[in-house]
């Protein structure tokens, strides 16, 4: 199933514009596979569209991907030796940690206890695939 992404805005009041967008604070930093053009870098989203975006990544083999949080995106990378496919960018510590652990309700692999990467400034959510004997979890 396709993640279908709109990007026309809604026909609300300036008021009323505001006031929808709320829900949409998560910001797409990276997406490093050309297979997911609906979603471009910059984009703001939704959890649950973070969590589709993620879903179409891993073409409903959440197990299969890993699912993180980090302040520090390249030396979190270089420790997993992994590409991380999408990486997202959340308005708080507090947002990152929940939406790992939406990430973990929804099956995605997020180590032993989610919030393994948490420090003071760890707002960006990663997805990598999990390769036996490559990456390492």
């Amino acid at each position: 199933m396709a993640f279908n992404f709109e990007k026309t805005e809604p026909k609300v009041s300036q008021g009323d514009y505001a006031i929808a967008n709320l829900s949409r604070e998560y910001r797409v930093e990276e997406i490093n596979t050309e297979e997911f053009m609906s979603v471009e870098e910059g984009d703001k989203l939704s959890k649950n569209e973070v969590i589709s975006l993620f879903e179409e990544i891993s073409e409903g083999n959440n197990g299969k991907y890993y699912v993180g949080i980090t302040g520090r995106v390249r030396d979190r990378e270089k420790e997993h030796n992994a590409e991380f496919l999408a990486v997202v960018d959340c308005p708080s510590v507090d947002k990152a940690n929940g939406l790992e652990e939406l990430a973990k309700a929804n099956d995605f692999y997020t180590g032993k206890a989610t919030g393994n990467g948490h420090e003071e400034d760890t707002t960006k959510l990663y997805i990598y695939e999990i390769i036996p004997g490559i990456t390492i979890e």
